[in-house]
């Protein structure tokens, strides 16, 4: 699927409301739609304009208002502008971060940038191990 300008991206759930411990037990740990932690920003690639380097079937992350929900004039629960039915979602390519194909590593998009923490070696003196500093 070509789109003109927008990737096409599909989101098996906007929020994840629930979270499966240890035992086997799932507990809520969200009861409200304005709490944007646990809105899912990652979703499966669908369709993309020509030239970006994202293709169908990669996995991307995006900003947390394109799956959120909000309450219109009304007070009532209303989609995401982006939303399109079934699922599926338009996302500029300015509001996704970062993407990686399936059994790929993370790669991100300019203008972002990513850093992984590096360890501190620690240092042994006479027996013990003290952090530098």
């Amino acid at each position: 699927m070509n789109t003109p300008y927008h990737i096409i991206v599909k989101v098996e759930e906007a929020y994840l409301n629930s979270k499966k411990l240890n035992s086997g037990v799932e507990i809520v740990v969200n009861t409200s739609i304005e709490k944007v932690e646990y809105l899912n920003r990652q979703a499966t690639v669908v369709g993309v304009p020509e030239g970006v380097v994202i293709k169908p079937g990669d996995i991307v992350v995006m900003h947390h208002n394109i799956t959120r929900l909000s309450y219109d004039m009304q007070g009532d629960v209303a989609k995401s502008n982006y939303y399109l039915g079934d699922g599926l979602y338009r996302v500029p390519p300015e509001e996704i971060f970062m993407y990686k194909e399936p059994e790929g590593e993370w790669s991100a998009l300019a203008p972002h940038c990513f850093v992984k923490p590096v360890k501190k070696e620690q240092e042994e003196i006479s027996g013990l191990i003290t952090p530098e500093g």
